[in-house]
């Protein structure tokens, strides 16, 4: 439902853990949070990495559609690359033969 927005020439929504900037304010952020409205309308909530002195930076809650996407989460992995197993040792699941 989440509207599109332009980014290098092609569409790009906004998803949770993008880096994305406003274009109104220019504020830069990781999206860390959405809400989707009775309306419509989808907001986005900005989590600017790092502090400004000595404190968290404040979350910014804007639009979607003032939402610019700077780099996308989801290109970090590529689907070429093989999955390392990392739950540790454990033995197969066996199925067990009925009892009766």
């Amino acid at each position: 439902m989440g509207l599109v927005h332009v980014h290098g020439g092609r569409g790009m929504t906004a998803r949770l853990g993008d880096r994305v900037r406003d274009r109104i304010t220019e504020y830069e952020g990781i999206v860390i949070a959405e809400t989707l409205w009775l309306n419509g309308c989808r907001r986005l909530t900005l989590q600017a990495p790092g502090e400004h002195e000595g404190k968290r930076r404040e979350p910014l809650t804007i639009d979607e559609t003032d939402a610019v996407v700077i780099e996308s989460v989801f290109k970090l992995f590529k689907p070429s690359e093989p999955f390392e197993r990392t739950g540790g040792p454990r033995p197969d699941p066996v199925q067990r033969t009925d009892p009766v």
